[in-house]
């Protein structure tokens, strides 16, 4: 059964191609309580929606050292991780119609990473989201129906 038939909800994160700005935003959006990930320039401005208010901490792309994306029935996970100074992590999980936005942001972190003189970037990717990507480049998806949902590609 395919991974679109478990998908539910509309998808909630942008690519603004324009301006090249990714809103990957966690499958909690809008309530309070959940994350948002705007990646930019050379930096990820992550916030945290709290019932007080907005926590923001802004990240280098540099000081990234390990990225992994992962794609199950229901929901997905973009993580990153770095060691500047200490060992830090900032998962965000995310509604599949999301899928393909969470897959630009990965791309777009490991070209950045590869700019440059910077050590390698431990990566990871699910061979769900490949085969998900194969499935979109070949035809087998449905495009309308994604488009329905608000899905970018």
């Amino acid at each position: 059964m395919s991974i679109w038939a478990h998908a539910m909800g509309t998808a909630k994160s942008t690519i603004d191609r324009d301006n090249m700005v990714i809103t990957l935003r966690s499958s909690r959006y809008p309530k309070k309580g959940y994350w948002e990930w705007v990646i930019s320039g050379d930096t990820i401005v992550w916030n945290d929606m709290k019932r007080k208010g907005i926590v923001s901490e802004t990240i280098h792309i540099s000081s990234i050292s390990e990225i992994e994306l992962d794609l199950e029935r229901l929901s997905g996970r973009l993580r990153i991780t770095g060691n500047t100074p200490k060992l830090w992590a900032r998962p965000i999980s995310f509604s599949v119609p999301d899928v393909f936005v969470a897959y630009e942001a990965y791309l777009y972190i490991l070209a950045k990473r590869t700019e440059g003189d910077q050590p390698p970037l431990k990566q990871k990717l699910s061979p769900v989201v490949v085969g998900v990507r194969q499935e979109l480049d070949n035809g087998t998806l449905n495009k309308e129906e994604l488009r329905a949902k608000g899905v970018h590609w």
